[in-house]
């Protein structure tokens, strides 16, 4: 009897002890995995900080590419005024309101490239900055010597950054453009005749994988560097069919911004952050500008500076753009601030160089 109840109280120890043992177990197993949760945690926060910092610094760092190391992932929240955010946290937010970009960014090769440039209307009015990771994939569609190849390599003018993944392509030879692994596909096609228009439905080789996407490029007054329709595409049944209405383009800056952003929405976005800046600016030149006239009109009536009338004209194209970025919207809008800000002659930018010439101050 003695025995027996000695081999019970034996069983129940190595029982007590079993169980006290996955206790104290799991208890660790809980809190490595609550510290590791926040070490990753802390580790992603100043991921963000060194970020937020980065994104900044590129703003003021206007005609510069970064390469960035980065082994996170990017994506796009709902309103690109609401910036990027790390992986599928919202907390971790990266502050950027005229970012243009793909909804998500990632890469193989952890790293990710931004591009900043001024958007100048003639004066700067902000920088946009262009977010997008070397594993996608851009393809130029476009006749040779073209728009296409324009904006990919003419040593003259502002082209795609070299770090890009990019090429050109004839029109006619979309199938020949086959499957090389990206995770997306970003079309761009220009519209080199003025009579022809953007085209519907567009076959591409049905082997490509990933996401599929397209912009549509024509341009309207001054090329490239003018104002122009943007259209996007989708991707449905093996053929890119338009996804929206028509948008524009307002100097090549803003062109650019519709071959980096995922689709109108964001391109519509960020552009009229660019507008509010833009008026915000455009009004402070008004004041330089009737202060100036109003100066030579009273102390130097003689000066050619009063005579030529320039800061009359100038402020009345001034005077142009801010009706127009409050009354105006769609291709009225870029249209006539192109004709403001450039191609009239008394343009804002025609009336500053005449002040050069006459060794008056400046409109900008």
């Amino acid at each position: 009897m003695l025995k027996k109840r000695g081999a019970l109280e034996l069983q129940f120890n190595w029982i007590f002890v079993l169980i006290v043992g996955a206790l104290i177990v799991a208890f660790f197993i809980v809190v490595i995995q609550k510290q590791l949760q926040t070490s990753e945690y802390e580790t992603q926060l100043t991921l963000q900080t060194k970020l937020n910092t980065l994104m900044q610094n590129a703003k003021s760092s206007p005609g510069t590419t970064f390469v960035v190391p980065l082994k996170d992932e990017l994506r796009t929240l709902d309103l690109c005024t609401a910036g990027l955010y790390i992986n599928d946290n919202r907390e971790l937010r990266i502050d950027l309101d005229t970012a243009f970009s793909p909804d998500l960014i990632k890469s193989v090769r952890d790293e990710i490239i931004l591009w900043v440039l001024p958007w100048e209307m003639p004066f700067e009015a902000t920088n946009f900055v262009y977010v997008t990771s070397p594993d996608v994939r851009y393809v130029m569609v476009g006749k040779e010597n073209g728009y296409a190849d324009d904006i990919l390599n003419d040593p003259r003018r502002t082209s795609l950054p070299e770090d890009l993944t990019k090429e050109r392509v004839d029109p006619d030879k979309l199938q020949t453009i086959f499957d090389e692994n990206n995770y997306k596909v970003r079309f761009v096609f220009f519209v080199d005749i003025p009579s022809d228009n953007c085209k519907n439905n567009i076959e591409v080789n049905s082997q490509l994988k990933g996401d599929i996407t397209a912009v549509c490029i024509k341009p309207k007054e001054g090329g490239l560097d003018g104002w122009g329709e943007v259209q996007y595409y989708k991707f449905e049944d093996g053929k890119l069919v338009q996804n929206g209405g028509l948008t524009y383009y307002l100097g090549r800056p803003s062109l650019f911004g519709a071959i980096f952003a995922q689709d109108k929405n964001q391109f519509d976005c960020v552009m009229n952050q660019g507008y509010k800046r833009l008026a915000m600016i455009t009004e402070l030149y008004k004041r330089r500008t009737d202060s100036l006239a109003l100066y030579y009109s009273i102390e130097e009536e003689d000066s050619p500076c009063y005579l030529s009338g320039i800061y009359d004209f100038a402020f009345d194209a001034l005077e142009g753009m801010s009706n127009t970025l409050e009354e105006s919207v769609g291709e009225d809008r870029v249209k006539n601030l192109y004709t403001d800000a450039f191609s009239s002659l008394s343009s804002v930018s025609s009336m500053n160089y005449k002040t050069s010439l006459k060794s008056c101050p400046t409109i900008y």
